[in-house]
């Protein structure tokens, strides 16, 4: 503290700079010297933990903490004042809110992976999706060109790895002055995915 009043007052005398600059300095090195060390990671995790297990400590306020013992005498209510308020934690950290929020996270990240999977699962050999003209990531290639017929055009690279990737570009003709394309992906002869 002294020596953070020290540079403050020594920078205030200073003749280089002008005094808006010189107040500014001196307020960051006053921040500087007043702020504590930096937080540690370890000190992060504690306070983070501290804050999401408060609700299950033992030390959490509860209504049954505050009624007062049978042997305790009750003061007459001319007498006593009014009872504070039972303090109580906030919405999101009561328990029955806590699960009912875990459990419909949990519920939507196994729908959203199931999702993903349910095409799969419904039909395994892609019949009918090729039956539809439709394809799906994991179709070989020649269940892919059973279902959209040959591309206009097959780009083939490989990568370091020796690894075969294909890309086969189709043409849709809209009219005789535009045109759509479609993309295939395949890696190994397996699609992986597609742009269309």
């Amino acid at each position: 503290m002294l020596m953070t009043l020290h540079l403050s007052k020594t920078l205030r005398r200073s003749k280089f700079l002008k005094p808006k600059e010189r107040r500014r300095l001196a307020v960051r090195i006053r921040f500087n010297f007043n702020k504590h060390r930096r937080p540690s990671v370890d000190d992060v995790y504690q306070r983070l933990l501290d804050f999401f297990m408060a609700p299950f400590s033992k030390d959490a306020v509860s209504p049954s903490t505050l009624q007062p013992s049978p042997n305790e005498q009750l003061p007459d209510a001319e007498d006593s004042a009014p009872s504070p308020a039972v303090p109580s934690s906030s919405f999101p950290c009561r328990r029955p809110v806590r699960v009912t929020l875990y459990t419909l996270l949990g519920a939507f990240a196994l729908f959203t992976i199931a999702w993903g999977m349910l095409p799969g699962i419904m039909d395994p050999t892609f019949e009918r999706h090729i039956q539809d003209k439709d394809v799906i990531a994991g179709m070989t290639r020649e269940q892919a060109m059973e279902a959209w017929g040959s591309p206009y055009q097959m780009n083939v690279t490989y990568t370091d790895r020796g690894v075969r990737r294909e890309e086969w570009v189709y043409e849709d003709w809209i009219d005789a002055g535009s045109v759509r394309h479609r993309y295939l992906f395949f890696e190994e002869g397996i699609l992986v995915g597609g742009w269309y």
